[in-house]
């Protein structure tokens, strides 16, 4: 994620991730072993996933598309994204940090 990423327009329609910004998620973009990627199209961001690397496995910490940006399966390519990654670390555990109104969807990728 880009420091001129933060001005772009982003939300989820979820409640509880709408309270963040695009500037929060720079900042932890910042942290060690964090990694933030926004997947864009057209110039607007659609969607934004947080990675955290934590030794032995991944945390997705958050996933959201842009509620602002009509772009079915945002959040699939970037759950592939953080599938792909996690293989070229050669990381073979990724955990979720999920809010409960999502897990079905995590479930849908084979996740628990």
């Amino acid at each position: 994620m880009r420091e001129g990423d933060v001005g772009h327009a982003f939300q989820t329609g979820n409640e509880i991730m709408d309270r963040y910004v695009l500037r929060d998620y720079h900042q932890w973009s910042q942290l060690p072993n964090d990694l933030v990627v926004i997947y864009e199209i057209d110039v607007r961001i659609a969607g934004i996933i947080e990675l955290r690397i934590n030794g032995d496995h991944i945390v997705v910490d958050m996933v959201g598309s842009n509620a602002l940006v009509q772009a079915p399966g945002v959040g699939t390519k970037l759950m592939s994204l953080a599938e792909n990654f996690a293989r070229q670390l050669a990381i073979s555990e990724i955990r979720l940090d999920s809010l409960d109104d999502v897990v079905s969807w995590y479930g849908s990728f084979g996740y628990a």
